[in-house]
């Protein structure tokens, strides 16, 4: 393969999205000491860090985690959040599509993921289950 080609695809390698599922068990602590615990999962893409795939998954991780956090800050001031576990892995884009289409079924899918995917109410109209 010519080095001109090689260095063609890698290119292009690098720009193709990834996408993950992840998922993220979170403990809230009551101002009383209750506590309660939830699980939030959900679908993304991201365009990878160079060549480090798992670095991705890493900065993505940390991510999602200061994400929990600020929401929950916002939506239960006083709340002590803490997260149990973060879990981030790659899917093939048709699982991710049809994760999408569930999720956006369901009223659960950001509105920019939404996007990305094409989906919309007339789209969903059109569908047999």
């Amino acid at each position: 393969m010519l080095k001109g080609q090689e260095a063609s695809i890698k290119m292009r390698a690098n720009n193709i999205k990834k996408y993950m599922d992840w998922e993220i068990k979170v403990q809230l602590t009551y101002s009383n000491g209750q506590k309660w615990q939830d699980t939030i999962s959900g679908i993304g893409f991201v365009e990878p860090i160079g060549d480090n795939l798992n670095e991705t998954l890493r900065e993505c991780k940390d991510v999602l985690e200061q994400k929990i956090y600020s929401e929950f800050d916002h939506i239960y001031p006083g709340m002590e959040a803490k997260i149990i576990s973060c879990k981030v892995k790659y899917i093939p884009f048709s699982n991710a599509r049809k994760r999408a289409e569930r999720l956006f079924k369901e009223g659960k899918l950001e509105k920019e993921i939404a996007e990305h995917f094409g989906l919309n109410l007339k789209y969903l109209d059109n569908q047999v289950d």
